[in-house]
């Protein structure tokens, strides 16, 4: 358990409050004014706070650069040489030079609240159990909304009937599969905090990637007969004329690299949607 202080302009209050729930469920010992600040007797009061508590978190924005208040208790828990963490609140603020260079929170990102409970860690030189809090969960509810809709039972409905009657819409794999593998999984904020969630995404993704590939390697002719056959047929496995050499090299190749990938896929869907019900089983 660390002792916390958190410094922040009263304009912000209910971001503090959010990350101060975020710390009692992580079993800190939090401790943060609720007064409107003033008088000598209220100063002495707060500096016995920073005296006492391990940690300093200076809750940033434009109002809390602007206050007074909040500066001279940065300046106090400086000259008691305690653990600073500045939390940015506001992704608009510049932030001065003597914070910027001092590692900070950016709430922006979906995991500031597991960065900031690391940081934690790493200022007492502990290693605790990483609590999942409900702050957590709403952070992977909102990103499970976003993706959810392209890999959801009927894409994977669509997928499947596409596969085995051969009618393979390439496009519509190019921008909706693609999309989720290529362009949103890959960037950090397509990142699930909860790991057991996070995991289990990453074999379905390996999965499908590899299935997608599977399907992209056939599908891209190699010789000008493929080419040719392609564009007449557009039908991968029901193939006519089974006695040119082409078609049967590619209704084989398909046969053995597509229609088992599906069905590894499609038992990692069945394991991730049984993982998501019960990290969040108010999803569905």
């Amino acid at each position: 358990m660390t002792r916390i202080f958190i410094s922040y302009s009263h304009d912000d209050i209910e971001t503090v409050k959010e990350v101060a729930e975020l710390l009692h469920q992580a079993k800190h010992d939090v401790c943060y004014d609720t007064e409107l600040k003033g008088g000598d007797e209220w100063w002495k009061r707060i500096v016995g706070q920073i005296i006492e508590r391990d940690c300093f978190i200076y809750v940033i924005s434009k109002t809390s650069l602007e206050s007074e208040y909040c500066q001279k208790e940065l300046r106090k828990a400086k000259r008691e040489k305690k653990r600073i963490i500045p939390i940015l609140m506001e992704g608009n603020v510049q932030l001065p030079k003597h914070l910027s260079k001092l590692q900070y929170i950016d709430m922006a990102k979906l995991k500031w609240p597991r960065l900031l409970l690391s940081s934690l860690d790493q200022s007492t030189g502990t290693t605790q159990q990483f609590i999942y809090t409900d702050i957590h969960r709403e952070a992977d509810k909102k990103l499970l909304e976003r993706l959810w809709p392209l890999i959801n039972n009927w894409a994977i409905h669509r997928l499947e009937q596409q596969i085995y009657s051969g009618a393979i819409e390439y496009d519509y794999m190019m921008s909706t599969w693609w999309e989720y593998t290529d362009m949103l999984r890959p960037i950090p904020q397509s990142r699930f905090i909860s790991d057991h969630l996070e995991k289990a995404f990453q074999k379905f993704d390996r999965v499908l990637s590899e299935l997608l590939e599977n399907i992209a390697n056939i599908m891209g002719p190699k010789t000008e007969d493929e080419v040719l056959y392609i564009v007449e047929q557009s039908r991968l496995p029901n193939f006519q004329n089974s006695d040119f050499t082409i078609v049967d090299n590619l209704r084989r190749e398909y046969r053995r690299a597509v229609i088992p990938k599906y069905n590894a896929l499609l038992k990692q869907h069945h394991e991730l949607v049984a993982t998501i019900k019960q990290i969040l089983p108010d999803f569905f």
